[in-house]
């Protein structure tokens, strides 16, 4: 079995959606990322194995340690913006939608729900926890 950071780090998903990250209105951005990270599910189906006990963290370039500082900036990036609600810390905002990520994926994982449904469910909640409804 591969580790999820001998092939692909967190960084090498996130190189597509990077550009977009800074520049594309908030919305697309949060679907740009959100998106990266069902790639990196995608090329990391073990990740989704409920009978995987654990997977090894990997000492450099885990997702844990680099997946949420980035959604926080685009979180706050939003809020500035008036595109994302203000209220709300961005930091619990970023936790909550990695959540929404993490909920979609054991929806998959336990077969309640397909890939895209699970994917456009996380992304319709997502974009109403920012303080929107559906994507512009």
């Amino acid at each position: 079995m591969t580790s999820p950071s001998t092939t692909t780090t967190p960084d090498a998903i996130l190189e597509a959606a990077r550009a977009a990250l800074g520049t594309a209105p908030p919305a697309d951005a949060l679907a740009g990322f959100l998106d990266a990270g069902w790639q990196f599910l995608r090329r990391h189906p073990l990740l989704l194995d409920l009978t995987v006990s654990r997977v090894h963290r990997p000492a450099n370039d885990d997702p844990h340690d680099v997946v949420p500082p980035r959604l926080e900036r685009l979180i706050r990036r939003g809020q500035h913006t008036g595109d994302f609600d203000g209220s709300p810390p961005a930091a619990w905002l970023a936790a909550a939608v990695i959540g929404l990520q993490h909920a979609a994926a054991e929806e998959i994982a336990d077969g309640r729900l397909t890939a895209p449904e699970a994917a456009a469910l996380c992304l319709a909640s997502a974009l109403r926890l920012r303080g929107g409804g559906d994507r512009p």
